[in-house]
């Protein structure tokens, strides 16, 4: 059976050292959110504003299957969100050379 890691970021990264052996990737989906559940519910309410946590879930060869995030952020800075969301919504996709040319001509 292929064995699955479970990294967990709070204040500081902690990388599952053993994993898991699992029968395939939903199995490993499964298990990434029982122990999210798990995890935070353990911190009781120790979940820092403007600080990200997350689990990764890694395959044996080192590949990032999923991730799952919880960003808290603070209401009081609401212009950040907006600021960060703004540039997501007005950057452009990038065209390749042959297209900015013919536009050009």
């Amino acid at each position: 059976m292929p064995r699955y890691f479970f990294h967990v970021t709070h204040k500081r990264r902690e990388l599952d050292p053993e994993g898991y052996e699992l029968p395939d990737e939903h199995a490993a989906w499964k298990e990434a959110t029982v122990t999210a559940g798990q995890i935070l519910q353990g911190l009781h309410g120790k979940l820092t504003p403007d600080r990200e946590w997350r689990i990764e879930v890694v395959d044996e060869s080192r590949n990032t299957l999923y991730v799952l995030r919880i960003m808290p952020r603070s209401e009081r800075k609401p212009w950040l969100s907006w600021r960060i969301h703004r540039a997501v919504l007005v950057k452009e996709p990038q065209r390749d050379d042959d297209e900015r040319s013919q536009k050009h001509h």
